[in-house]
């Protein structure tokens, strides 16, 4: 797994909240976002009698962390864990197919995300955009890109101490690392998912 440039964007991002908590003597918020994609994670896609699909939606879920800035806006940085199913089999030239071969590819999640709140008394629907990077193992053939951008939008309610945020958030991945010249199974670079934040 390729950890050290997002290491490095995690201790990056780490630094930059704590300076600002710090300026802005504001506090963090600590939590879990969980939830399920709303997209297949692999293309379904044919060539050369290859056949490769996703035959279910994937989980995702992974701690996060945020920081409330003046002007109802706030930073909020997720490492969240989705395991991208994988499916395939091989057309034969009798018109026989192969045996399915179910794998998953094991991929981490980073958004770091402006998020802005709309300053109403009982709810709060947000909107929030920014990049995202990932990394990924157990690729099974694979070779997903490692950065998309991120927009999202949902609602934050509170439960006394308790923050409840359900959102829906839409990432756009960059090309896989691949060669067009090498039959690889293609991760969807169109990627929705339906997440429930909750934190202190």
């Amino acid at each position: 797994m390729r950890l050290k440039p997002l290491c490095s964007v995690s201790i990056f991002v780490t630094c930059l909240l704590g300076g600002a908590a710090s300026g802005f003597g504001q506090i963090f918020s600590f939590g879990v976002t969980g939830g399920l994609g709303l997209t297949d994670g692999i293309q379904n896609q044919t060539t050369d009698g290859y056949h490769f699909y996703s035959d279910s939606k994937d989980y995702v879920v992974g701690p996060m962390i945020a920081l409330g800035l003046p002007f109802h806006l706030s930073v909020e940085l997720d490492a969240l864990y989705r395991p991208l199913s994988l499916d395939s089999y091989i057309a034969l030239e009798n018109g026989v197919n192969t045996a399915t071969a179910h794998a998953h590819v094991t991929t981490w999640e980073f958004p770091v995300l402006a998020k802005y709140k709309f300053p109403l008394p009982i709810v709060k629907p947000f909107l929030e955009l920014g990049p995202s990077f990932r990394t990924a193992g157990n690729l099974n053939s694979t070779s997903p890109s490692h950065y998309g951008v991120t927009l999202g939008g949902g609602v934050e309610a509170h439960l006394l101490k308790l923050k409840i945020a359900p959102e829906i958030r839409y990432t756009h991945w960059a090309p896989d690392n691949t060669s067009p010249a090498v039959i690889l199974p293609l991760t969807n670079p169109n990627q929705v998912e339906l997440l429930v934040g909750l934190y202190f």
